[in-house]
């Protein structure tokens, strides 16, 4: 006789804490927002879909008169891993920015999938469509692009003795914006050593990530000809913290230093045209999600309240030009990441920012153990400029559905 026991089935954790989908391939999936840390912390332990065959031994006894089959002793064999993952697809419509003309459609496909016991993949296509006839306008933002991007995880679990969490992501993406002058490839590797299982935490107040992540970043333009040249190599240090927080709040604070090295078209300049080689930046992302049932309407169907808001990113950096970016990596990552309208500026700089507040009402339904479905209605609220002063705040409508399918 057997009997076979399910145990945990683990969402895969893409990547880093962040993960499970804040730093790492890709940014925040809009029928997540407000979840993200709790998610994580909901599957810390990394665990796997596991099958454990018990088998109970029986022999031959006689019992009174007759002779029967008593079982005597159970024997637990080998534990047998189950590859398991997720497909989900997000349409997320983005309206104007009031005088801005912002307006996108948004299609989203990612694929998470756990294939050995340390072994995980996460494969994201993302595509933006104006919703209006782009022109250059000052007051017009052009998201029209294709980010197909992957990213293979490796688990080493705890190393040795000790309470520290290793893992280590290769990934690779790819901005098509449908012009050679201006595709872009980027690939990085990073590793992340989690200490916060040292870290003292109460019912109330609770780390849920404490790590280290050196990574090594390369970006290049993958087509040849004078308007697509050049390269970017960085390197870079952070602290990535998720802290469980009371009344339902959470905060999530990545720390950034960044040291990067361009030729040719990667050059960062100045007003005065001089260009320079090389930059350093800090930066850093801090968001405080909530989430909160607000009605029950069956075991299968609820509405809920998400939240989501903070620095996207801060970046400061020790060069003073004009028209900079912040590093790549803060940019793939941003958890609302659209860019506001206007990121070029005619005079010098050091700074930059973006600040967002992201409230969402998410009505979900559950159609089966592996199927589920969501509607949700939400509104940004930052500023629609980067520079120096904050100016131009603005609302942007935004709403859409997602489908998630667990194997």
């Amino acid at each position: 006789m057997k009997k076979n026991l399910l145990f945990l089935a683990a969402v895969i954790a893409a990547a880093n804490t962040v993960n499970t989908y804040a730093v790492g391939s890709g940014g925040v999936p809009n029928h997540l927002v407000g979840q993200t840390i709790l998610l994580n912390s909901q599957t810390q332990d990394r665990s796997i879909v596991i099958i454990e065959e018990e088998e109970i031994v029986y022999e031959q006894q006689v019992v009174g008169k007759e002779v029967q089959q008593v079982p005597v002793k159970k024997v637990k064999k080998t534990p047998v891993f189950k590859p398991n993952g997720s497909l989900a697809f997000t349409q997320t419509f983005y309206g104007n920015s009031g005088k801005y003309k912002t307006a996108t459609a948004h299609p989203s496909i990612t694929l998470d999938y756990n294939f050995a016991p340390k072994w995980s993949a996460s494969l994201e296509w993302d595509r933006l469509m104006n919703m209006y006839e782009y022109d250059g306008g000052y007051y017009q933002s052009n998201n029209n692009y294709s980010c197909p991007q992957g990213q293979l995880n490796y688990n080493y679990g705890q190393i040795g003795d000790t309470k520290i969490d290793w893992t280590t992501q290769v990934g690779i993406k790819q901005y098509n914006y449908f012009k050679s002058s201006e595709n872009q490839v980027w690939t990085w590797i990073n590793t992340q050593f989690d200490f916060h299982k040292y870290l003292p935490s109460s019912d109330e107040v609770q780390f849920i990530q404490f790590a280290i992540m050196p990574m090594y970043i390369y970006g290049w333009y993958p087509n040849s000809g004078p308007n697509a040249k050049g390269h970017m190599n960085s390197i870079s240090i952070s602290l990535l913290t998720q802290l469980q927080l009371p009344w339902g709040f959470s905060l999530q604070t990545d720390l950034f230093y960044f040291h990067e090295s361009y030729t040719q078209d990667f050059q960062l300049f100045n007003v005065a045209g001089d260009s320079f080689n090389n930059a350093d930046y800090f930066s850093f992302f801090a968001w405080l999600e909530y989430s909160k049932e607000l009605y029950k309407f069956n075991k299968d169907l609820n509405l809920t309240f998400n939240f989501a808001g903070g620095f996207d990113p801060y970046t400061l950096s020790n060069r003073d030009a004009s028209g900079w970016f912040p590093p790549f990596w803060m940019l793939s990552n941003s958890y609302e990441w659209l860019s506001p309208t206007v990121t070029t500026s005619s005079s010098n700089t050091k700074d930059i920012w973006t600040v967002f507040a992201l409230p969402q009402l998410e009505l979900n339904y559950t159609y089966s153990q592996d199927l589920s479905m969501s509607l949700f209605a939400q509104v940004k609220y930052s500023n629609q400029v980067w520079g120096g002063v904050e100016k131009d705040w603005r609302l942007q409508p935004q709403g859409g559905f997602s489908v998630t399918y667990n194997f």
